[in-house]
């Protein structure tokens, strides 16, 4: 395979290329109208490219979206996986801020990706989190309880959170932007007094 590659470059890059702008495309139909804009033809359209082609890359209407929601995710591994600070609180607390960006820059691609079976990039992602908190849990300042849980309550948290915004139009209202991230703020308070160790409560 590595030989057919290198003997056949552009034709790799070309495929990586359409995959790459059908994608964009299907993403920006979902974000624009929700999943029942996304069709064959109006993603070939938008991508300017034949039909046949995406259904040859990708399928389906399914399988534009399933692409779509593993590249979200994907990108949400990467952040996490990027996030430095040292102090454990703060890390977590990037983390929030990172996944709540996010899904503010695409909201209704994440609300539907959450409506979704996790694939394989949404259990990265949420492998990142434990790891959060792990690492939190490994200097004594999160509390000492099943890291898995632990995470997917914090997970809930914010996509509870994020879901309440949506439904309430804050996502996408621009005048609501400083309140959404007043409330968004004070939910990560909760979280991380929820979640220090018993000798950090005070603090």
């Amino acid at each position: 395979m590595a030989s057919d590659q290198r003997k056949h470059p552009n034709k790799r890059t070309s495929t990586q290329l359409l995959a790459s702008k059908v994608i964009h495309a299907t993403t920006e139909l979902l974000e624009e109208n929700g999943p029942q804009a996304v069709t064959i033809r109006a993603v070939a359209a938008r991508a300017q490219v034949a039909p046949m082609s995406v259904y040859n890359h990708f399928g389906d209407k399914q399988g534009l979206l399933h692409a779509v929601v593993e590249e979200r995710f994907a990108i949400m591994t990467r952040a996490l996986r990027d996030i430095s600070e040292y102090d454990p609180l703060a890390r977590l607390r990037k983390a929030g801020t990172i996944v709540h960006e996010l899904m503010q820059a695409n909201p209704r691609c994440y609300q539907f990706m959450w409506t979704t079976q996790p694939g394989p990039e949404a259990r990265n992602a949420f492998t990142q989190l434990i790891e959060i908190v792990r690492y939190g849990q490994a200097a004594g300042a999160v509390i000492d309880v099943d890291a898995r849980s632990l995470a997917n309550a914090i997970w809930a948290c914010v996509q509870g959170a994020f879901s309440v915004e949506f439904l309430h139009g804050a996502a996408e209202s621009t005048s609501s932007d400083r309140v959404t991230q007043v409330n968004y703020d004070a939910l990560l308070d909760l979280i991380e007094r929820g979640v220090r160790t018993s000798d950090d409560h005070s603090t």
